[in-house]
């Protein structure tokens, strides 16, 4: 149906993880009967339990550096794959859209800045902020061959 919206498809249930997805996918099965209050305490409890780092998409880079820290990695280099270019967004979402979302995934969202924090803060206290132009640069290149590696393996997979 064209006029069904965003809001119209959050509201129909066809997917439980529309609101508080994140959350609900680090619970399981167990999240029917929670309100958020219960939803964000179980699921930072499972995470600092279970999880050895949380990382940030837009701190993708810094995140790998830590971990290397943290876990002895030697290589974190690394080639994108699947990237688009600018894409043409044909609906854009309305204000009245983006607030629907935000308002039905506060727990989400406290998962993410009290993570962000935390990741910021280990920013702060070690020397890897000096490291991070260095290591963009470096994966600029390095990243280049990776793709070159990766693509040779697929054309050979293709003609054989």
């Amino acid at each position: 149906n064209k006029d069904f919206t965003i809001i119209d498809y959050f509201k129909s249930g066809i997917n439980t993880y529309l609101s508080n997805g994140q959350a609900k996918f680090i619970i399981g099965n167990k999240f029917e009967s929670l309100n958020d209050d219960q939803l964000l305490e179980q699921s930072l409890k499972i995470i600092n339990s279970s999880f050895v780092f949380i990382g940030i998409l837009e701190l993708f880079n810094e995140s790998l550096l830590i971990l290397k820290n943290e876990l002895k990695w030697k290589n974190v280099f690394y080639s994108r794959a699947n990237k688009t270019n600018k894409r043409k967004i044909t609906n854009p979402v309305t204000e009245k859209e983006k607030q629907f979302i935000v308002d039905n995934n506060l727990v989400d969202i406290e998962l993410y800045n009290i993570h962000k924090k935390i990741l910021t803060n280990k920013l702060n206290q070690t020397n890897l902020k000096s490291q991070v132009e260095l290591f963009n640069s470096i994966n600029k290149i390095v990243g280049s061959f990776y793709i070159s590696g990766r693509l040779t393996r697929k054309f050979k997979k293709i003609i054989k």
